[in-house]
């Protein structure tokens, strides 16, 4: 199964022809120093030639007279122990050597002491551990083979170290060697030599192979040791047989180049493989697998590097495919991690499009880093710790639940940086599976997603989403290219089950998004013109800013993406929330921020806690508005059941400006929802807060400032279509209204709403009972005037004797723009000025008024009551307040004693239709 999967061997061809013509290919046996050895051939150049310096030496014999296949004999055995020693160790292509061995021999040292590499062309046997020892290099061929009983060591160490404390040297004169029983535990490297693999090689089951060296280089090569142990080390000093990738800190250390090679410890219990060296570099589509097979647990993948690179194609691997948990991939990488994948147009189509048409499967490696389950077993977890972390060209961070088993979770650690540019890190439970889905957690001082690169979780079953965490002192997600699939961003995802979504939870010091880009919980989904609106519930966005966040679209036409922090439901499931904390947040050019529902479920809340101040502005034909929305329904979803939430904003200053707009507006078959917004200065020019319906309850809009400035065009409004309007609520210092800037609660085909504003002073804008050029409070209904909602005034003591606010002439009329208004819309309006507390004096002189009371009634008791009214009902309205007041009719201002009922006004607007 390797085999088929193994790339096409271009590399290791070209590099065979080359070996086959400069090959030696006689053998020649040098018996100087040696006794007792059977005639050989016509000697030729050297190729396995002993030295003396063991007490007993070694001998090299063919087999059945067979030149071509011999056999070395004799060497030094010192308890399991068996030393050899050469000047020479090279064999011939279509040569097998092997070492021969007692039944109590478990280790076969053979060490070369002169000044050449080694060349293994042919076949290397022994039945025991074999360790291959050449300080000046060795070249295992594209035509060796293996065959080993035990373990496999290819190494440049200059010496061995052993559990006693002796260590076995070249350079020791002979009658000083002290040779010894203990057990192998270490190799000693030196600076120098290099081991060269252009050819397989393979153990038995459970079996180590070890190739360490000043530098690797393995091309074209297949090295497998299944459900055992493979070490790659590029480095000098001690090295341990054990840990071999501890204690690299503080050692000057050399290169592993894979091209075009496979690396596996893939078995019934995955192995472990385990990489060290200054720089790692996969390229060619080079693979370190470590996968679990079968029932046992498996061992893992682990690289420490200065630098690890993973391109052209190339991949780490430990996935589970049995009941056996899958191994742990760590990477501890000192300065760079830079991975490299197919390009983002692969990216997109095969994993984000296999996703969603449920396509993917687990065997689908195409450049990157996986991790997971497809059966039983749990996967294993992924750490990295480096000091950059670069993902490029549709390189991918995978894991993925396909069965039973719990997936991966993924933590990064990086010191200087994460960078991801068309590239994604993704954790995911595909359709059909069971098992939990990872968590993933990014720690770094500077966080980039470029291009449309992605951190994401997503969940296709019952079983939650995995969450996503994000410590970094700076974030930028910037650019969704056009034609893809999703945006780039922070995509949390439930879709086609009853998953709920995981959540993601971003503590940074400056948060900026940018170029289309979006960060996004979502129950359902939209694509391109196809509603999935199968999913569980949404999952919170909590962001944690100490500085800023700057959210900015560069929407076009052909990308229907625009940069946004989003919390949406496509299904019956209820929207997540969306909670931010910072001093600044600013929103521009028709970037978003929403939690609301495009189906059946709830709409989430929005709360934003800015100690600084908020910032909404601009206005993009493809994005549209800069907006903060609760809603329920959208221009494509007008259907939706789904009701809208809430949001709440507290800032000190909050400003919506140049078409900006906050709402929770019902444009489906829901309710609007409510805004809540509180703080010293709230400024809307040009801009809108809505909690308007199209067939749902009218929403509520509650504000709370010191300072209240409506300009150019501005509105408040819980403007109702087919239902009663909403209530507006309004706590301030000073309000002013300007340059036809209104607040509105109108009704088309219900009762109009309730509109409370309790201020110090009013600037610029009154109540009137329809909406004018100027600037207006008004709660009307087209119905008509016994369908008017309610507007209170509420304003500190006035003397009204000195300002001659109540002189109103006899011969009042209406004016032609009224007149002409009234008979456009019918409407009915009235209102009374009433006084809580004050006496009256004379019907010219009100002394000691105090909150003079406003509020519109109709031609009888058969309005509505405004608590009915609250809840979408069409009961009465409540009657007048008994007090004594003032009354505007048609001959002037006439007097109402306390304790009498109001009598019924004339209808204006039946006024108007007689003066005109």
């Amino acid at each position: 199964m390797l085999r088929s999967r193994r790339p096409a061997r271009s590399i290791a061809a070209t590099r065979r022809s080359a070996f086959n013509i400069g090959l030696v290919v006689s053998i020649s046996i040098s018996l100087i120093g040696f006794s007792g050895l059977g005639a050989i051939p016509a000697p030729v150049q050297a190729q396995i030639l002993p030295d003396a310096s063991l007490p007993d030496a070694s001998t090299i014999v063919p087999i059945a007279d067979d030149a071509s296949n011999l056999s070395i004999i004799g060497g030094t055995q010192r308890g399991s122990n068996l030393f050899h020693s050469f000047v020479e160790f090279n064999i011939a292509p279509d040569t097998r050597v092997n070492f021969g061995t007692a039944p109590d021999v478990a280790n076969v040292f053979a060490r070369v002491t002169g000044s050449n590499s080694s060349t293994i062309a042919g076949t290397l046997g022994s039945d025991a551990n074999l360790f291959l020892l050449n300080p000046n290099g060795i070249r295992w061929g594209d035509t060796a083979q293996i065959d080993v009983s035990g373990s496999l060591t290819l190494s440049t160490a200059n010496s061995v170290l052993f559990e006693d404390g002796s260590r076995w040297l070249p350079t020791t004169p002979p009658e000083r060697q002290l040779l010894t029983v203990s057990a192998p535990i270490g190799l000693g490297l030196g600076e120098v030599g290099t081991l060269e693999i252009t050819g397989d090689l393979a153990v038995p089951i459970g079996e180590t192979l070890r190739l360490s060296g000043a530098n690797l280089l393995l091309s074209g090569a297949q090295i497998s040791a299944p459900n055992g142990t493979i070490a790659l080390v590029a480095r000098s000093g001690d090295l341990g047989l054990v840990t071999e990738t501890q204690n690299l800190a503080g050692l000057p250390t050399g290169e592993i180049n894979l091209q075009n090679a496979i690396v596996s410890t893939a078995g019934s219990g995955g192995g472990l493989l385990a990489v060290s060296g200054d720089r790692v570099t996969l390229t060619a589509g080079s693979m370190l697998i470590a996968d679990t097979l079968g029932d046992q647990n498996g061992a893992g993948l682990r690289v420490v590097a200065n630098n690890l690179s993973v391109v052209d194609g190339s991949w780490l691997s430990s996935l589970t495919f049995g009941r056996g948990r899958a191994g742990d991939i760590q990477l501890q990488i000192g300065d760079r991690l830079t991975v490299s994948g197919p390009g983002y147009a692969t990216l997109q189509q095969v994993y984000v499009g296999g996703a969603l048409t449920g396509q993917l499967t687990p065997d689908l490696r195409l450049g990157g880093i996986f991790a997971g389950t497809a059966a039983q077993g749990d996967a294993g977890f992924v750490s990295i710790a480096a000091g950059q972390v670069d993902f490029s060209e549709g390189a991918t961070l995978f894991s993925s639940t396909f069965g039973e088993g719990a997936g991966s979770s993924i933590a990064i650690v990086a010191r200087d940086a994460v960078n991801l540019s068309g590239s994604g890190i993704s954790t995911i439970s595909m359709l059909g599976s069971s098992g939990a889905i990872g968590d993933l957690d990014i720690t770094t001082p500077t966080l980039n997603l470029r291009d449309g690169s992605i951190l994401s979780s997503t969940t296709f079953t019952p079983q939650r989403g995995g969450n996503v965490t994000l410590h970094a002192a700076d974030i930028l997600l910037s650019g969704t290219p056009v034609g893809a699939l999703v945006p780039g961003g922070i995509l949390l995802n439930t879709i086609g089950s009853t998953g709920a979504s995981g959540a993601a939870m971003i503590y940074t010091d400056r948060l900026r998004i940018e170029r289309d880009a979006e960060i996004v919980s979502q129950s359902g989904a939209v694509l391109t013109d196809v509603v999935l609106d199968v999913g569980g519930a949404g999952g919170l966005v909590r962001i944690e800013a100490t500085e800023s966040i700057d959210i900015l679209a560069e929407g076009t036409e052909l990308n229907p993406f625009s940069s946004a922090i989003t919390s949406d439901t496509f299904s019956a499931a209820p929207a997540g929330s969306i909670e931010i904390v910072t001093a600044r947040l600013s929103l521009a050019n028709g970037a978003e921020i929403s939690a609301s529902t495009r189906g059946g479920g709830q709409g989430g809340t929005v709360t934003i806690a800015a100690s600084d101040r908020v910032e909404l502005s601009g206005y993009a034909s493809a994005s549209g508005r800069s907006r903060i929305t609760a809603n329920s329904g959208g221009v494509n979803f007008t259907t939706a059941t789904g009701s809208g939430c809430n949001i709440n904003i507290s800032t000190p200053d909050l400003r919506i400006q140049q078409g900006a707009t906050i709402q929770v507006n019902g444009a489906g078959l829901g309710n609007a929802g409510s805004v809540i917004l509180s703080g010293d200065r709230l400024t809307v020019e040009g801009a809108a807060i809505a909690a308007s319906s199209r067939r749902g309850a009218g929403g509520n809009i509650l504000l709370n400032h010191h300072d209240l400035r409506l300009r150019d065009q501005a509105t408040i409004s819980t403007d109702s279509l087919s239902t009663n309007g909403g209530n507006i609520t309004v706590t301030t210092d000073t309000l002013t209204a300007l340059a036809n800037s209104d607040i509105t609660a109108n009704a088309l085909f219900g009762f109009g709403g309730r509109v409370v504003i309790a201020a110090e002073g009013i600037f610029g804008t009154e109540f009137r009972p329809f909406l004018t050029p100027e600037s207006d409070i008004t709660a009307t209904s087209a119905l008509g005037s016994q369908f008017s909602g309610v507007v209170q005034l509420t304003t500190p003591d006035v003397d009204t004797t000195s300002a001659g606010l109540l002189s109103l002439s006899a011969d009042f009329a209406l004016p032609p723009s009224i007149v002409d208004q009234c008979a456009a819309v019918q409407r009915g309006n009235r209102f009374v000025f009433t006084s809580q507390n004050a006496p009256l004096t004379s019907p010219d002189r009100l002394s000691g008024v105090a909150f003079p009371l406003v509020e519109p009634i109709g031609s009888n008791s058969a309005s509505p009551r405004s608590s009915d009214r609250l809840s979408g009902s069409s009961a009465e309205m409540p009657e007048a307040i008994e007090a004594t007041a003032w009354r505007l009719g048609l001959d002037g201002v006439e007097l109402v004693m306390r304790g009498s009922s109001v009598p019924d006004l004339p209808n204006p607007c039946a006024v108007a239709r007689s003066q005109g």
